[in-house]
């Protein structure tokens, strides 16, 4: 067996505190490229060595046939990535409420793998579509509940937040600078893109560009737990070696 590379997964600042407070045991992440088409898709865990979501012929030719999980299989070690920046020879996170450094947060993605505190261990992976998740597996993701709010009320809120603004899709490189080809949302559903976007839908453009949306769309669920010391270690020699 060779060496497995490092899981990583990005974290918002809330969730990142719901994770550490022991509240966030979930989450669930956008399957790349969303499947188009008739065809069914379906979770295959019977392929050795491997978990992948399979399509039949009725989706549309660009869409991969066979994906494995990019964030692992159970049992892998994933190391979460936050808001954070380097003081005194070490690293500072935003989430624990340290004060803004004066040349701003650096952003979760740059993280180096040894500023990384967060270590979970991956226990289990499903796709399903986003709006199948039940209420416990809301309060699974971390969701800040108020007084007699509905779990998968508030895990919407939250799913949008992060999902729901047009993102750009940029074409190659060129002359130093990434063309922008046009606009993607993963949302909840379409009546909420309407309701915070009216007429994009319909024009099928976002600031003359061509819009994509893909409500209610695929996911995978992953579910973990928090990696002590000596699994840790374990899991980590494990991926290192045959």
């Amino acid at each position: 067996m060779t060496h497995s590379p490092d899981k990583y997964l990005l974290f918002c600042t809330a969730m990142v505190r719901a994770q550490r407070a022991g509240r966030k045991t979930q989450t669930r992440r956008l399957v790349k490229p969303q499947p188009v088409g008739g065809g069914t898709v379906y979770y295959d865990e019977l392929v050795v060595g491997r978990l992948v979501v399979r399509a039949s012929d009725g989706c549309s030719a660009h869409w991969w046939k066979e994906q494995q999980c990019p964030y692992g299989e159970p049992g892998q070690l994933i190391l979460g990535k936050e808001t954070f920046t380097e003081r005194d020879g070490g690293y500072v996170y935003k989430a624990d409420g340290g004060r803004p450094p004066l040349r701003g947060w650096t952003p979760s993605i740059f993280m180096p793998r040894a500023a990384c505190r967060i270590r979970l261990i991956n226990t289990q992976v499903r796709v399903e579509r986003l709006q199948e998740i039940s209420a416990a597996d809301c309060l699974a993701e971390g969701v800040d509940l108020t007084d007699g709010e509905d779990p998968r009320e508030a895990y919407r809120q939250l799913w949008n937040s992060l999902n729901l603004s047009p993102a750009p899709i940029y074409g190659q490189l060129k002359d130093n600078r990434r063309p922008v080809l046009g606009w993607v949302s993963y949302p909840w559903s379409r009546a909420d893109f309407e309701e915070k976007y009216p007429g994009v839908m319909a024009a099928g453009q976002f600031r003359g560009k061509r819009m994509e949306i893909y409500d209610n769309p695929l996911v995978w669920a992953i579910t973990f737990t928090p990696a002590a010391a000596a699994v840790d270690l374990k899991v980590e020699s494990c991926l290192s070696k045959e």
